[in-house]
């Protein structure tokens, strides 16, 4: 049996009419109709990106300021940062094809899945900020391909074998 899992891709030069602003790669809005796609009967989602940019033109020395995190505000926030709840669902990191030509990356092998209460917001911003908390202004045009798996509810009124603690002497 599959399991099930539903898509979405964003790129800030589609021709859809999902991108509602684009002037500034760094902030990309979108509109995502999201009840056309995602069944709304599974309240919360598994969630994996990816992202892959277009080459950037750039120094071949490391700098911090070219590794970051993918923001995007779904409704709700979903990740805790030991202080507040946030909107970063992971890091992006420069790959270094030359001397002069990097990419973005950010895949699943770099990031946690995140759980998603389903989304609220059908216009969310697509932002990529840096460790420093300052927008990254070296972005270029991207894929971000979002992957929601279900989660299924379980009763949480009913003891089960793996809801029980069992305490060994040892």
């Amino acid at each position: 049996m599959s399991e099930e899992l539903y898509t979405l891709i964003l790129n800030p030069a589609s021709t859809s009419g999902n991108v509602i602003s684009n002037a500034n790669l760094n902030a990309v809005q979108f509109n995502v109709n999201w009840q056309d796609f995602l069944p709304q009967k599974y309240p919360k989602y598994s969630c994996k990106f990816i992202l892959q940019s277009l080459p950037v033109t750039g120094a071949g020395a490391f700098a911090t300021s070219q590794i970051g995190f993918v923001n995007i505000n779904f409704g709700k926030s979903n990740v805790f940062d030991g202080q507040g709840m946030i909107n970063n669902i992971g890091a992006i990191y420069p790959t270094y094809s030359t001397n002069t030509y990097y990419t973005y990356n950010g895949n699943n092998n770099n990031n946690n899945d995140f759980v998603l209460s389903y989304p609220t917001n059908n216009q969310i911003t697509v932002q990529f900020n840096t460790f420093a908390n300052a927008i990254m202004t070296t972005m270029v045009g991207y894929n971000l391909v979002l992957t929601f798996k279900p989660l299924e509810q379980k009763a949480l009124s009913i003891a089960t074998p793996d809801t029980k603690l069992a305490w060994k002497q040892m």
